[in-house]
């Protein structure tokens, strides 16, 4: 499964600083000869001769993390761990080790752009340790720190997919609540829709670096899913509605592909999307609500068809609801709720209460 973050650019981040091209000409030389040299970025053992060239590197760049020159002095520090010679894993924990003292407590800078830049890092990292910062970055009163810190969790699964894995399936399962958590309580549509993504990144986990953490996913989704539709406000946050009924699609759409047991957790955001639609209705909704929420059913039905003919073998017919949400509310209604009876039948195998799903 592949999914995209669209990169909306905070109103809260800093313009940032414009050198003049006399001093970025002063500066290219000297930032050059300060990487790494592949055996240092490579080795299997990092020793103490190691250890010394990652302190004066780190050292050469850490000043610049709180000044004018942050972004320069973070893509600087994280280019050697984007390096296309390839980064040991030693050499990353080692890394790591030195900046996260460095770069954890700048995350809750009071100045914007300082804490934004850390938090970044924190993601790239990678690092169990790293993990825990970002948790506490999820809670700050920032809507833009709290945006990046959970798009350090995507980042996070992603690196620990594309190598050896430097956090085991464990820290991946305490990322799952921690970001279960913070779903519950962000106010922030933009940044509910981040979290969802990083748990969705979860699911696409590489499950021979990181194994049994992608069923752990898609029912972290669920039940976070099912309980954030139960928000007062839930409409507001349809983005991250659909995009949790869009991987649950994806999810589900292989029937030859998805374990058996993952289905009714993928059905059940499913069901939190039509009870909630039940329970909303179109009225009131704004133009652009009404239409981003004919989105979100589109994806969920489409998820519900597939689960049920995972499960039961026969594919059921199209209900469209995305069309008689606001054209017949009547009709919707009657679906909707044909749909949800199929979904906690207690007879049928999907397991889903309906003190789970309330219409009410």
């Amino acid at each position: 499964m592949t999914h995209s973050f669209h990169d909306r650019r905070s109103p809260f981040r800093r313009a940032a600083v414009v050198f003049g091209a006399c001093a970025l000409a002063l500066a290219a030389p000297a930032l050059a000869q300060l990487g790494l040299p592949d055996n240092v970025v490579n080795a299997t053992a990092i020793g103490d001769a190691e250890k010394q060239q990652i302190t004066k590197h780190v050292d050469s760049f850490k000043t610049g993390l709180t000044g004018a020159d942050v972004e320069k002095s973070r893509k600087g520090l994280l280019a050697e761990l984007n390096k296309t010679r390839g980064v040991s894993t030693a050499f990353r924990l080692e890394y790591a080790a030195q900046l996260l003292p460095i770069v954890r407590p700048l995350a809750a800078d009071v100045k914007d752009e300082v804490a934004i830049n850390a938090t970044r890092m924190l993601g790239e990292l990678a690092t169990p340790e790293a993990l825990t910062a970002l948790a506490a970055a999820l809670k700050d009163k920032r809507p833009a720190i709290r945006l990046v810190a959970a798009m350090g969790y995507q980042r996070t699964f992603a690196v620990n997919s594309a190598a050896q894995p430097v956090i085991l399936t464990r820290n991946g399962q305490t990322a799952l609540k921690d970001l279960d958590v913070a779903l519950q309580a962000e106010p922030d549509p933009r940044v509910a829709d981040a979290i969802v993504l990083s748990m969705v990144a979860a699911v696409d986990a590489d499950q021979t670096r990181l194994p049994g953490l992608r069923a752990d996913a898609v029912r972290a989704i669920s039940g976070a899913i099912i309980a954030k539709a139960r928000d007062a406000k839930a409409i507001s946050f349809a983005g991250a509605l659909g995009r949790a009924a869009d991987a649950m699609f994806d999810l589900v759409k292989d029937v030859n592909a998805v374990p058996r047991e993952l289905v009714p957790d993928a059905a059940g955001v499913s069901g939190a999307m039509f009870a909630l639609a039940i329970r909303t209705g179109c009225t009131g909704l704004s133009p652009a609500q009404r239409q981003e929420f004919e989105q979100v059913l589109i994806r969920a039905e489409k998820a519900y068809i597939f689960s049920r003919k995972k499960l039961e073998g026969t594919q059921p017919a199209d209900l469209n609801l995305s069309e008689s949400f606001c054209a017949n509310a009547d009709k919707f209604r009657k679906d909707a709720v044909t749909a949800l009876n199929a979904l906690t039948d207690p007879n049928k195998p999907y397991q889903l209460s309906e003190a789970r799903v309330p219409t009410k």
